[in-house]
């Protein structure tokens, strides 16, 4: 009787599993928006966790090469003394590099600015100035023509107004500071708790692992690793891009004689981390700015940066990163627009790696029922 009972609840419990599965996609497409914004709420209070592991990661790399090179030779010291040694140096090491980068950068930045904001009437007059040139030029009818008219002013109108606007806004502006460094001193919390713990996380996740699916474990734990070796590589990998864009950028602007050309290089840099699309973000504010200043410039800084970003897709992208993501650009560019759509910033910081697991999972599964389908067709070719 216990035979037949245990008999039958295994038999129908593949099919209830499917059932309740296709329950909940359904419940999950039938309430989206719902779905999706306590998604973004959950992850919004989870946002010092995940840049926590962003800074692990990065911070792990030197960690690592300290590590490897204090066990053995005269640098060899005691196991305890190790890694609490060895993460502050890596830390320090990092914080040392982001700081002589703001002590170089931020002067000239601020240079940049002031300049600007001092300039930006005679800019604004200047490209006033070329869009009226243009519609003569182009023989617009009265009609087009005062639509197009109406639809400057109220640009203009709106980019003083929301210049009007910034004193107002300084103390919501220094409240989010606030807030950032709030979540910034927490990540670094977070990410030296798991770093110093880093071995003993993984031993328990292996656990968890192997109590819950005993037959399945050494994949998943397989899967795990390729994951944390897919994320390390893609977010160093994006990093080195953006610091080497950045440089080149600003060499190729001096080199030119483009204006404003360290702001736009760490504006260029900055928006490179996020792939395909991060560079064309950074240009548009830039050519922007540029054509309000000399129209013939920023069709040259255009040109630039589109030889800069094929010079990064065929040369620099794959030297730096190479295959590690194993992603053509097509699902790079899904896994950007996709991600940061749904989940924000950290989507776009941890959606491609995600992607690419996915991708790489798909292909074993697609490669392992090749196998099987060549395998049941062996016998009948034998027969025959």
């Amino acid at each position: 009787m216990i035979d037949d009972k245990q008999a039958f609840w295994k038999s129908i419990r593949k099919p209830l599993v499917i059932a309740a599965f296709a329950v909940l996609l359904y419940e999950i497409f039938e309430n989206f928006s719902s779905v999706r914004q306590s998604i973004r709420s959950f992850l919004t209070l989870l946002e010092p966790v995940t840049y926590g592991l962003f800074i692990a990661f990065v911070v792990n790399m030197p960690l690592k090469f300290l590590e490897r090179h204090t066990r053995k030779g005269k640098s060899r010291i005691s196991k305890k003394l190790r890694r609490p040694l060895c993460l502050v140096c890596a830390y320090l090491f990092i914080i040392l590099i982001v700081i002589c980068l703001i002590a170089i950068i931020t002067p000239k930045i601020a240079e940049s600015i002031k300049t600007f904001a001092s300039n930006f009437a005679a800019y604004q007059e200047s490209l006033d100035e070329l869009v009226q040139d243009l519609w003569k030029k182009l023989n617009l009818t009265d009609g087009v023509t005062d639509w197009l008219i109406n639809q400057w002013n109220a640009f203009i109108a709106y980019t003083q107004r929301l210049a009007g606007e910034i004193l107002p806004k300084l103390f919501q502006f220094t409240i989010s500071i606030a807030a950032g460094i709030y979540n910034m001193m927490l990540s670094l919390i977070i990410s030296v708790f798991v770093l110093y713990n880093k071995e003993k996380f993984i031993r328990q996740a292996k656990r968890v692992v192997k109590a819950l699916f005993p037959r399945r474990a050494a994949a998943i734990i397989e899967i795990g690793a390729y994951t944390s070796q897919i994320t390390g590589k893609f977010i160093m990998g994006q990093i080195v891009i953006a610091l080497i864009l950045g440089l080149l950028c600003f060499l190729g602007m001096t080199i030119i004689g483009l204006p404003y050309a360290v702001l736009f290089s760490v504006i260029i840099g900055f928006t490179s981390i996020v792939p395909i699309i991060g560079p064309l973000i950074g240009t548009i504010p830039c050519a922007f700015i540029i054509l309000m200043i000399e129209p013939v410039k920023a069709l040259w800084f255009v040109i630039f940066i589109i030889v800069l970003h094929q010079l990064e897709g065929d040369l620099i992208y794959p030297r730096v990163v190479g295959n590690a993501i194993g992603l053509s650009g097509f699902w790079v560019l899904l896994a950007v627009v996709l991600g940061g759509g749904l989940f924000g910033l950290p989507g776009v910081l941890f959606g491609v790696p995600f992607t690419a697991v996915l991708y790489e999972l798909a292909k074993r599964w697609v490669k392992q029922r090749e196998i099987k389908n060549m395998e049941l067709k062996k016998p009948k070719a034998d027969k025959t």
